[in-house]
């Protein structure tokens, strides 16, 4: 039996995994700032497995950061995890939507939730965008290859008048220019609400547990404004990706986005996904899918190790 550990570390939590001749198992969730050293996870998982070894065979650690070797400091957290901790030679780390990427083929049915309808094409390449404590992109190549970005950090595009007043106000106050996943996460929707609500202060502030507070506590019926805001700025967003790389098919996933699944059913989302344009007939036929699969990324890993 080849016994592996694999984990999804994101801004907020981390899961970790062992993975038992290729299928996911035992799991256990620690907040990020408390995930104990890479051994003691795997002790700690090992002791729920009855036989096994003293140390895994494999890891493979996803991280919400860019992965340029063994070790890596989180974007949106102040953890720093070492693969060579391990001991063990076949240790890796990986981009955590580079992971989700991977990952997509092995996602269960009832956890596929088409958005925007489209047969796909499945000759051009996937578009995989997850929306959680940050905002991350990655693209499947038909070939299956993955390229992993930093697409979230680009620079936002506002297409409404509310928007444009936020993003001048936040760009103000951040003294930098206002990247995508300023908005587009947790924290972002709370500054989207907080603004709709004319909380300027908060919107505008770097107090991002009352801005994820916030936006855990909305309710669409009353902050409708706020999520047609958020569910057009997600969609206009994957439309840019998708005609950038004349994408085959779209996949959102991550917490966030799983909790907006209701609005993203919203007729805003696919009519501005399906916005006219000088080449929007590129778009024919390309679906957008929303993933809940909170093991996305730990599949994934087990498909980077086997690569």
């Amino acid at each position: 039996m080849s016994i592996g550990l694999v984990g999804d570390v994101g801004g907020t939590n981390a899961r970790f995994a062992l993975a038992a001749d290729g299928v996911v198992g035992v799991s256990q969730t620690w907040k990020t700032g408390r995930v104990p050293a890479l051994p003691h996870v795997y002790t700690t998982l090992a002791g729920a497995l009855p036989g096994a070894p003293g140390r895994p065979d494999y890891a493979c650690i996803a991280v919400a950061a860019p992965v340029d070797g063994p070790s890596v400091t989180l974007t949106n957290a102040d953890l720093t995890l070492d693969v060579r901790t391990l001991g063990i030679p076949r240790a890796r780390l990986a981009n955590d939507l580079e992971a989700a990427a991977a990952g997509v083929p092995d996602v269960p049915a009832h956890l596929q939730h088409p958005l925007v309808p489209g047969p796909g094409h499945p000759q051009r390449p996937m578009v995989v965008v997850g929306m959680g404590t940050g905002l991350g992109v990655a693209i499947r190549l038909a070939s299956g290859d993955l390229i992993s970005g930093e697409g979230g950090h680009a620079q936002f595009a506002p297409s409404t008048p509310q928007l444009a007043q936020l993003v001048d106000a936040l760009g103000a106050s951040l003294e930098r220019p206002v990247e995508w996943e300023d908005l587009l996460c947790g924290r972002g929707f709370g500054r989207i609400l907080a603004w709709c609500r004319h909380n300027r202060a908060l919107a505008v502030s770097s107090d991002f547990s009352a801005l994820e507070a916030t936006a855990r506590g909305a309710v669409m019926a009353q902050d409708t404004e706020a999520y047609d805001l958020i569910v057009g700025a997600v969609a206009d967003l994957l439309r840019g990706l998708a005609l950038t790389v004349c994408a085959g098919s779209v996949v959102l996933c991550g917490g966030v986005a799983g909790h907006l699944r209701e609005a993203f059913m919203r007729p805003i989302f696919a009519a501005r996904f399906r916005a006219p344009g000088p080449v929007s007939h590129v778009l024919n036929g390309v679906g957008v899918t929303l993933l809940t699969d909170d093991a996305l990324a730990l599949r994934g890993c087990v498909r980077l190790n086997r690569g």
